[in-house]
């Protein structure tokens, strides 16, 4: 087993499973707020491993930089495949920094 990093997990649940979705982000932050998880955090990793780590404004942001990563890859193939990039980018808010990573 390598090193421990500050790697993001995420838990993909499929789109028609919100209902397990919703069950699954209660049981994170009621473990969470129990202190479950930092228990396991501090058995497992030793004392410095502390601090909440399934909260939701970093679900959220890590949510947000993954789909952000993905933008220069999907302008890309839309642009291959001559579909327009700027309608639904524009929708989102996203497109002003899109289009400049990718000096459009």
């Amino acid at each position: 087993m390598g090193l421990f990093t500050r790697d993001v997990v995420a838990l993909y649940v499929q789109p028609s499973r919100a209902g397990l979705a919703a069950e699954l982000d209660t049981w994170l932050l009621g473990q969470e707020a129990s202190g479950a998880l930092e228990r396991l955090r501090v058995r497992s990793l030793g004392s410095g491993a502390t601090g909440p780590t399934a909260t939701p404004v970093d679900a959220l942001l890590s949510a947000t930089a993954e789909r952000l990563a993905l933008m220069p890859w999907v302008a890309t193939a839309k642009q291959r495949a001559g579909q327009p990039i700027g309608e639904e980018l524009a929708s989102t808010g996203l497109e002003g920094g899109v289009r400049q990573r990718l000096r459009l």
